[in-house]
């Protein structure tokens, strides 16, 4: 295998639309694969998204800012349609729901083709909406297939009850996305909607029995920290959160991931120091408004400020 650099990061493109006041709001490029691969381009690393993003208003915001990251946007794929919108209503503990407007829009057609591939990666990432919704996903599995058999895969699960309800027709559809994945993450949230009643140790036990490619299995716990499962190890390594003072969780799990892959697969440090380095680039991403992941430098000044 020849030598490998960067990360392609596939999926959605939408606009966050966030509460900004009373009876006010402001529009905010988002998407999981989206933050995921802004995340990973502000810490340093090379990332590609493969993605569909309108030519409207919105869609011109979304590349801008993908362009201000410095994310190559070789992979971007433009259509005539409208936007896909998320309007968030964010609790009082600044947890975010969503309700989407998704059919008719940028995510709800099909490319006439994938684009033309980028020279291998260090590593894939799929997941979030695209996974289960895009009517290509299965196109897609088989562009990775063809052009990178060999790169490992990170899969995200990201589930989003208010687009597929049917926890029966989410599992099926996600289940081809794990079979192919090295890497599989999901929050406690997602595996609570997918295997109701189901410890997590329970969860990931089902992965690793049902997918044998599977190798690592990281769960996202909130408040609580995170999980990170290795095949054939008797028991999980556990990160605690790294407190700060909460604004919203507004990709905070997308931080989370674009971190790790940066480093476990970039950097090539080792699991638990690429978690922490996660686990914290995750926590400064929920002190202000938005999807707003650190750069490398604001990481590595909070890094060295908890290690004094």
């Amino acid at each position: 295998m020849p030598d490998t650099d960067g990360l392609i990061v596939c999926g959605e493109t939408l606009v966050d639309v966030l509460p900004a006041g009373v009876g006010l709001w402001r529009s905010v490029p988002g998407g999981g694969p989206y933050n995921t691969a802004i995340t990973a381009a502000k810490l340093g690393t090379r990332t590609a998204l493969l993605t569909q993003v309108s030519r409207d208003a919105f869609g011109r915001q979304c590349v801008e800012t993908l362009a201000r990251a410095g994310v190559d946007e070789s992979l971007v794929m433009h259509q005539d349609v409208p936007t896909t919108l998320a309007v968030a209503d964010i609790d009082e503990r600044g947890v975010a729901q969503y309700q989407f407007y998704w059919q008719g829009t940028a995510n709800d057609v099909v490319p006439q083709s994938f684009p033309d591939p980028v020279r291998p990666p260090a590593a894939i990432w799929a997941g979030s909406i695209a996974s289960v919704l895009w009517p290509a996903r299965e196109a897609l599995r088989a562009w990775i297939a063809e052009h990178y058999p060999d790169t490992p895969l990170t899969f995200d699960v990201n589930v989003r009850p208010t687009l597929i309800a049917d926890r029966q027709t989410y599992a099926e559809r996600i289940a081809p996305w794990l079979s192919i994945a090295e890497v599989a993450r999901a929050s406690t949230d997602d595996l609570a909607f997918l295997y109701p009643g189901t410890s997590i140790e329970g969860a990931v036990e089902g992965w690793f029995g049902d997918y044998p490619r599977i190798d690592i299995a990281l769960i996202t716990c909130g408040q609580a920290g995170s999980l990170a499962f290795r095949r054939g190890d008797s028991s999980p390594l556990r990160l605690p959160a790294h407190e700060v003072t909460v604004i919203d969780t507004v990709g905070a799990g997308d931080t989370y991931t674009g971190t790790f892959l940066d480093g476990f697969y970039q950097r090539r440090l080792d699991l638990p120091e690429a978690l922490r380095r996660a686990a914290v680039a995750s926590a400064l991403t929920c002190t202000r408004p938005g999807a707003q992941p650190p750069d490398a430098a604001e990481l590595a000044n909070e890094l060295r400020r908890t290690a004094s």
